[in-house]
């Protein structure tokens, strides 16, 4: 559990923060996930804390699934906290996604299926959930940065297209 959320659980003072305030907290905490990811990296700070503000926590337990194999992703994943087991169904091999990584990019540009492994939280984590709907429905006031961001990502995935 991140500070954050204790402080919004256990603090009866954060109930009485104006909105204003429990925004700024929010774009705090989470805008640092968002500038560390290299797809947003010529977005304006005035965007990015429109996208932060997007985020929709998630807390999932131990064993549960995430994501399941071949499924596409409904949006972009990022851990907040915890560990995640990435297990391809080609590759023997386990990676893990630690506290900043991410993964579901390629669902924020495009609809087609591309090859995606299991995730599995290996201990209860946090994860920050960007809709891709809300993300391209806000994304329409922004073309050129969506279409060249859509070229980087479907030029990273262009391999695994199955």
């Amino acid at each position: 559990m991140t500070k954050l959320t204790i402080t919004e659980k256990q603090n009866g003072c954060f109930h009485a923060i104006p909105a204003s305030l429990k925004k700024e907290i929010i774009i705090s905490s989470y805008g640092k996930y968002m500038s560390r990811i290299p797809y947003f990296y010529d977005f304006p700070q005035n965007l990015i804390e429109e996208i932060v503000l997007l985020l929709i926590e998630e807390v999932y337990l131990e064993s549960d699934v995430v994501v399941e194999a071949s499924l596409s992703s409904d949006g972009l994943i990022i851990v907040d906290v915890g560990v995640l087991a990435v297990r391809s169904s080609v590759d023997e091999n386990t990676q893990y996604l630690i506290d900043g990584d991410y993964f579901g990019e390629i669902s924020l540009v495009t609809d087609e299926s591309y090859a995606s492994p299991s995730v599995v939280a290996m201990i209860s984590c946090k994860l920050l959930f960007l809709d891709k709907n809300a993300f391209r429905n806000m994304m329409r006031r922004y073309p050129k940065l969506f279409f060249a961001m859509k070229e980087q990502i479907v030029s990273k995935f262009s391999p695994l297209k199955l």
